[in-house]
């Protein structure tokens, strides 16, 4: 009994730390969006329809607490494409800045079904994680 009391403050702490560091996400495959105290990133699709084998673009805008453009932030920002709940491993996606703050990750979702762009931007901090659900064609 003594362990279940113990463990309960720790479950919560955990998943409260979870629930702060998670992405902000607003339900739907239109964007997904990240903000504290000091930095602003959202990711949207780039186009309407994913096919399996053909390239898929998402746009990641990464911005600091005054709305500015962070540049330069290429090299600590990685995308990988993956499908929930398979073990089929995780596709990278090529990134690149394309304007100031703005960055394109394109990759290829390789079968048909439902996937997810995993967006991980490493800071000082730590890592955020953004996920947008998609489905592939």
């Amino acid at each position: 009994m003594k362990k279940i009391v113990w463990s309960l403050p720790l479950l919560v702490a955990i998943v409260g730390y979870a629930v702060v560091r998670s992405p902000v996400s607003s339900g739907s495959e239109a964007k997904a969006s990240y903000a504290d105290g000091h930095l602003l990133l959202d990711m949207s699709k780039e186009q309407t329809d994913a096919r399996m084998m053909k390239d898929v673009s998402f746009r990641i805008r990464i911005r600091d607490a005054e709305g500015n453009p962070v540049q330069g932030a290429a090299a600590g920002l990685k995308v990988l494409l993956s499908m929930p709940g398979m073990f089929c491993g995780t596709v990278p996606a090529q990134v690149s800045e394309t304007e100031p703050g703005i960055y394109t990750a394109t990759g290829v979702p390789v079968m048909r079904g439902k996937w997810q762009a995993e967006a991980i931007y490493r800071t000082e901090d730590g890592a955020i994680r953004l996920l947008y659900p998609f489905k592939a064609k």
